[in-house]
């Protein structure tokens, strides 16, 4: 035997060797990665279930999934080629005990089989029990105006399907979800209105919450509207002045107050709108204005009239006796007063002595002549206001008693 030969086999075979070796492991290690374990996720194993049941399966690894075979009591009901799936299972009419089954397939065709799942089938109960609902905001009996938020809380052990609002029986929303809430817009409205809502549970049963009864009061943001209509501007004027006003407002006026120079001189809380001012002894430019409220409180002023107060000088006249008329026994004076708006008293004099005065009947005085001697004798008529003489006036007559 040539030992240089055996030498060159024996290292031949050491480097071939490992190459059967590793061929072998990667054929056993690409086998292993194509296994599936299909897993049934939902429902837990012994569940008690009712109704439309979700079934979840989850298959690993992913990248060898090809699809699944979902099985019912051995019957295969679904094949899904999503992972992971999930399938809607009606179990009305069911009951007892059922089990799931999941048989996964690779790439390659191979079928792999999930361990059972057993739940139980509950028989539903009739639901025959109302939801509750109550109206929560706004409170009853209070005033709104503007954007008005209504809350109201509902629930029931079934579940709540959806609560509807309503005012006056006019349905304003449907909501189905929580919270359950609404923005009532009550601009333009006015009144008293009855709020309440409907609460639906899952069973189709209902109930209506206590009516909450809201008074809708727009808010009032309008001042009323006032201008002097009497006297004009730049009017001139004199003794007792009628002032007229004119006020409106959308909910009413509650009063005007007059103002002369911006002093307080009266109210009025009617229509039309008035107040004398008495100018006597008044003279110069005085502003008339006047302040309007209306029945929330909301005012205005009246732009201002300017008027010119004359001073005013009454005048008298004797118009009897006349000049050097012969008097006897008891006389009269009678005189004729113009402004005698402006005239407080009028005052007689017989020769230069005061000798009587006439507070309401001015015009007429009098007077027995006997008092004097006869002759000649002067009679003097003075006008006053308060104590300022405004006129006079004096006649000469002969007494013969």
């Amino acid at each position: 035997m040539n030992p240089k030969k055996n030498l060159l086999k024996m290292k031949r075979l050491i480097y071939i060797a490992p190459l059967f070796l590793f061929s072998a492991c990667a054929d056993e290690l690409d086998s292993t990665n194509k296994i599936l374990t299909p897993t049934i996720t939902s429902p837990a194993a012994f569940a008690n279930v009712s109704g439309e049941v979700t079934v979840k399966t989850l298959v690993t690894p992913e990248d060898q999934f090809s699809s699944l075979e979902l099985l019912l009591d051995g019957e295969t009901v679904a094949t899904l080629t999503e992972n992971p799936a999930s399938f809607a299972w009606q179990t009305d009419g069911l009951t007892d005990a059922h089990t799931i089954l999941a048989i996964a397939k690779n790439k390659d065709g191979d079928s792999y089989q999930s361990e059972k799942v057993t739940v139980y089938i509950e028989e539903e109960s009739e639901d025959n029990i109302n939801p509750f609902v109550n109206i929560t905001s706004p409170a009853s009996f209070v005033t709104i105006d503007g954007d008005v938020t209504i809350s109201a809380t509902a629930h029931d052990d079934s579940g709540i399907e959806r609560v509807i609002f309503y005012t006056n029986g006019d349905s304003l929303t449907e909501l189905t979800s929580e919270p359950y809430t609404y923005v009532w817009d009550t601009n333009g409205l006015s009144g008293t209105y009855s709020i309440t809502a409907r609460a639906y549970d899952t069973s189709g049963n209902f109930a209506e919450a206590y009516p909450a009864s809201v008074t809708v009061n727009p808010k009032d943001e309008f001042a009323p509207t006032v201008y002097i209509a009497q006297p004009a501007n730049f009017d001139k004027v004199e003794g007792i002045v009628k002032i007229v006003a004119s006020a409106s407002d959308n909910k009413g006026v509650e009063n005007v107050v007059f103002y002369i120079d911006s002093d307080s001189v009266g109210v009025d809380s009617e229509a039309p709108y008035e107040y004398s001012w008495d100018t006597n002894g008044l003279s110069g430019t005085f502003a008339i204005s006047a302040k309007a409220t209306d029945l929330s409180g909301n005012f205005s002023f009246a732009y201002p009239a300017s008027v010119e107060i004359e001073e005013v000088i009454p005048y008298v006249q004797i118009l009897s006796p006349a000049q050097f008329e012969i008097l006897t026994g008891q006389a009269s004076i009678v005189s004729q007063i113009e402004e005698i708006e402006s005239v407080d008293s009028l005052r007689f004099f017989v020769d230069g002595v005061f000798t009587e005065i006439a507070f309401q009947n001015l015009e007429t005085i009098n007077y027995n002549t006997n008092l004097i001697p006869n002759g000649n004798h002067t009679f003097l008529v003075k006008v006053f206001a308060g104590e300022q003489v405004q006129n006079s006036q004096v006649v000469t007559v002969v007494i013969q008693n």
